[in-house]
């Protein structure tokens, strides 16, 4: 398939774009509850771990934050090698992991995932890159973690990215701050050229990388990878997350088997702020 194209690049050489104050972002952000309130988001992405991922896997997982999916998936019997960016996510991941009792089943490390995954040892039956792909805004940083992911999955294993998309943050602003649209046209520009904000000022405010769903599939396909499946993982809510968050438990229970039902139709992929690409090697 070739590489990728590559748009408004301000890579050289083999430098890699500072994370710098994407950690800031993270430390402040209060990441520990963020899917108390992205339920949706959530339950849709348990969901197609649950249908994707084999039983007693060897599991890598990216950008772990503190550890709410780590805790499941130990849970169900796999062994997960977590990596996350914020040493102090890390903390809470190992805490909450051992206060369950398995932490036999988990492995820790902290720092850029471009730089520790090659830490890691062996090769993995699924890697799971759960938001380094978020923050990636040179594309040939996004082109090399992939590569390297390709390399850390064995013949035959699963990755599982998960990508943020324009549409997405489109809708989340129309939902959030309408204003936008009429106060800085230039930002909405730059997002629908470029999928980025190539003035961000970088001091600790949210700073990502919105594609499309061919980007996404370029991407996997130039690393060599099989895509199985592609699914937004808060479909139909349109970045209201009250819609589902807001439903008693069994509500909640059919609206997610939905959703995930509909996860993969293609009229879903820009109904939701991200995607979780699913392709084997």
């Amino acid at each position: 398939m070739g590489q990728p194209k590559l748009k408004n690049e301000k890579r050289s050489g083999s430098k890699r774009d500072s994370l710098d104050d994407i950690k800031t972002y993270y430390r402040s952000n209060q990441e520990e509850t963020r899917l108390d309130v992205q339920q949706l988001e959530y339950r849709v992405t348990l969901g197609l771990f649950a249908k994707y991922v084999k039983p007693s896997s060897k599991i890598l997982e990216l950008g772990a934050g503190s550890g709410r999916y780590t805790l499941p998936l130990v849970k169900q019997g796999h062994h997960v090698t977590a990596i996350e960016l914020v040493e102090e996510l890390t903390n809470q991941n190992r805490a909450r992991v051992e206060r369950e009792g398995f932490l036999d089943r988990a492995t820790f490390f902290s720092g850029d995932a471009r730089h520790v995954i090659r830490e890691t040892a062996g090769a993995f039956d699924t890697v799971l890159a759960m938001g380094p792909f978020y923050h990636l805004i040179d594309g040939q940083d996004r082109i090399e973690l992939m590569s390297t992911v390709t390399e850390k999955t064995r013949k035959g294993g699963l990755v599982m990215t998960t990508h943020l998309t324009r549409l997405g943050v489109i809708a989340y602003m129309l939902a959030r701050f309408p204003v936008w649209a009429l106060q800085s046209p230039k930002q909405v520009a730059q997002i629908l050229e470029a999928g980025y904000l190539w003035d961000h000022p970088r001091n600790g405010d949210f700073r990502g990388y919105f594609c499309t769903a061919d980007e996404v599939r370029e991407l996997h396909e130039a690393a060599g990878l099989e895509i199985i499946g592609l699914h937004s993982q808060d479909p139909a809510i349109g970045a209201v997350d009250e819609i589902y968050s807001a439903l008693p438990p069994e509500l909640k229970d059919s609206w997610s088997d939905i959703l995930v039902k509909l996860s993969s139709d293609p009229l879903a992929l820009g109904s939701g702020r991200s995607l979780l690409c699913v392709s084997r090697k």
